[in-house]
């Protein structure tokens, strides 16, 4: 896969990311809704899955499936590419797809990013529920101590 055709379409795929984000801050007109820390997620399992509406948008289902088509058939090693397929599948409401997605980026990327840690746990457990819990609460542990040990944003 060409360089250039793989950053347009990451760059497409965030996008509608971004879209998707701002879709559901203004649906629920609350502004604290991006406050929400990942690992307070609560996933529906009665929301049909993405495949199964045309209320969910067509070209994120699609950029997702090429992003995974070009991941696999290469045999990608790029974790932050399968991290952003990972957050794809959780904005389509495919959480094992997800899971399978972050646990390729772990393999690549290791527990050094407490975000990517405490989205693996959230789509663990909307995956699997209780049949996961000790899992999610491993991974919910160490993205604590990950956020801990690193230092604060915008700090000196």
């Amino acid at each position: 896969m060409g360089l250039l055709n793989r950053h347009k379409l990451l760059a497409a795929l965030a996008v509608m990311c971004a879209i998707a984000a701002v879709a559901t801050l203004f649906a629920t007109r609350n502004p604290r809704v991006t406050a929400k820390p990942a690992v307070q997620l609560s996933w529906n399992p009665a929301m049909p899955a993405a495949t199964d509406t045309k209320s969910v948008a067509t070209p994120m289902q699609t950029l997702a499936t090429r992003l995974a088509q070009r991941l696999e058939s290469s045999r990608s090693n790029d974790g932050e590419a399968w991290t952003l397929l990972a957050r794809a599948y959780v904005e389509l409401r495919r959480p094992e797809e997800a899971v399978a997605a972050f646990e390729r980026a772990r393999a690549l990327l290791g527990d050094g990013d407490a975000q990517r840690l405490a989205d693996h746990a959230a789509a663990l457990s909307a995956a699997r529920g209780s049949a996961a819990e000790a899992e999610v609460r491993a991974l919910r542990e160490a993205a604590a101590r990950q956020k801990a040990a690193s230092p604060a944003k915008g700090a000196p």
